[in-house]
Order: C-alpha cells, then structure tokens, then sequence
C-alpha cells in the first residue's frame, strides 16, 4: 500500500539520483567522452579552426610545411574533453576550442526493482509512485506499459561539453616534427 511516508522517500530518492546523475553528465570527463564522435565527424570543421588558430597565434613560428604535419596529426587522441556553458570561450594560451554543443537534456534511467528494494515495498507500488508523480507533473518521467521494469527522468540543463586542443599539443607536435629533420 502507497502510503504518504512512501512517496516522500520515493521523491527523495528520485531527486537524489537525478542530481547525482545531472552533475555527472555536466561535470565528469568520462560523461564528456561520450560527445568525442561528434567531434571527430565534424572533422573538417575542425581542421580549418586548428589552422585558423596556428595562424593566427604561431605566425612567424611555424610555416605552411610544418602547419600541414602538425593538422595530419589531429585525431580523437589529442583534444579534452571539457565542460562549460553555451557562452564557453577558450583563452587562446590555453589552446583553441574546436566543437561546443549543449546539452540541453539529460536522460537518467531508473530501474523499478532497485527502487522496490531501496525503499523496501513492491515493485507495483513502485510503479504506482512512479504514475503519480507522472501525473503530478513535478518530475519529466516516462514509461512504457503497466509493468514496466524501467522508467526515465529528464532535466533541462544549460551546461554544454567543450573540445579543447591544448596549445601545448601543438608545440610537442611542432617539437617532433622539428627533432626528426
């Protein structure tokens, strides 16, 4: 049986989990791995940010040659991934910033069952709980049928991931290419 005791531990437990979840997503660099790909396919893109910068920042210090050794190097391996906000800017000593993109949503997955034990009652009342805060409308939640093992919340964020290439990737790279003539 629901009880009023249930739902606040219920609700507490839930917004405990989503803020844990949220500040991973916006603040932890495995989180921000996950955005590495879109990087990668925005690879062009990026190229001509890495030259634009080394022109702008390295004239004088590097030519054409070594310009165009140092960007066949670029890969996923040599940016961070770093979290920021939608106004994120990079200090250009610190390196260029190649790719930004917000997050705007982040998705949290909850199991029914884990839920049913934490909080010691059925996973029927778990399901129970999770329909009324649906209805309530105080959480984004979605589910899928009337036994569902599984439910998902969602939360507006500002936060964005940044990728980064470090201004010191550039001089190790100009480093090598200068040792090996």
């Amino acid at each position: 049986m629901v009880t009023d005791e249930l739902r606040t531990r219920f609700r507490d437990l839930l917004e405990k989990a989503d803020e844990r979840h949220l500040e991973y997503e916006e603040s932890h660099g495995d989180a921000g791995d996950a955005y590495t790909h879109t990087v990668m396919e925005n690879r062009r893109y990026c190229i001509e940010k890495l030259e634009e910068y080394i022109q702008n920042h390295f004239n004088g210090v590097i030519d054409v040659f070594e310009m165009a050794l140092i960007v066949q190097e670029f890969d996923e391996w040599c940016f961070d991934m770093e979290p920021g906000n939608r106004f994120s800017c990079v200090a250009p000593e610190k390196g260029v910033l190649l790719w930004s993109d917000c997050l705007e949503e982040v998705e949290n997955q909850h199991e029914v069952s884990r839920y049913a034990e934490e909080l010691d009652c059925t996973t029927n009342e778990v399901r129970e709980l999770v329909r009324e805060e649906a209805e309530k409308n105080d959480f984004c939640i979605r589910f899928t049928g009337d036994n569902f093992d599984t439910f998902l919340t969602y939360q507006v964020t500002d936060a964005c991931w940044t990728a980064v290439l470090p201004r010191s990737w550039v001089l190790d790279q100009l480093d090598e290419i200068r040792e090996e003539d």
